[in-house]
């Protein structure tokens, strides 16, 4: 699991982790920068072999406990569903 605010940040290159079948990440969506910032890290189409995605909220540092952000957790949700459907596997 990948526990990280800032998921947009993260990039996956041409050939990396050919093996890797499932991608399990915890966000805190009051870590997004802004509206826009759908989270979705670059180059998921480069992992070839990926078959799920899951997106969970994280308690990191800052949270503090606070409830969900929900409307942000399902913008955020919809934007990995419409990359998973344009991946190549």
């Amino acid at each position: 699991m990948l526990n990280c605010d800032g998921v947009s940040y993260l990039t996956f290159e041409a050939g990396a982790m050919p093996s890797l079948r499932k991608l399990l990440l915890g966000m805190d969506p009051d870590g997004l920068r802004g509206k826009e910032d759908t989270a979705i890290p670059d180059g998921l189409q480069h992992l070839h072999g990926l078959k799920e995605i899951h997106v969970l909220q994280a308690n990191t540092p800052g949270s503090h406990g606070r409830k969900p952000n929900m409307s942000t957790m399902k913008r955020i949700k919809a934007a990995f569903r419409e990359a998973a459907n344009v991946h190549p596997s």
